[in-house]
């Protein structure tokens, strides 16, 4: 993989899971898409909660593992903005 090119959505993604060039760290997200990342978490935990409070029984179970799950991806997007944020204002400073 050369460094000359744009690299498409596909190739990025394919960074961000270690995925492309084995053994290379993968790129970090820009802080734009990882803010649109914890927004678009954080509003799928807030409808699989309100699906929690709806509903009863056995499915109700299920939707409490899709809040955490949602939960937690905000809380990792969170870490990756707030790191993303220190590197940006790192570079600006050098």
């Amino acid at each position: 993989m050369t460094r000359s090119g744009r690299r498409n959505f596909w190739l990025r993604m394919t960074d961000s899971m270690g995925l492309t060039e084995p053994g290379k760290k993968p790129e970090m997200p820009r802080p734009r898409v990882l803010l649109f990342q914890v927004v678009l978490w954080f509003a799928s935990a807030l409808i699989w909660f309100m699906m929690v409070i709806r509903t009863q029984g056995e499915i109700q179970v299920w939707y409490i593992v899709l809040v955490l799950i949602s939960l937690a991806l905000t809380v990792a997007n969170l870490v990756m903005l707030r790191q993303s944020k220190k590197r940006a204002a790192r570079s600006k400073a050098d």
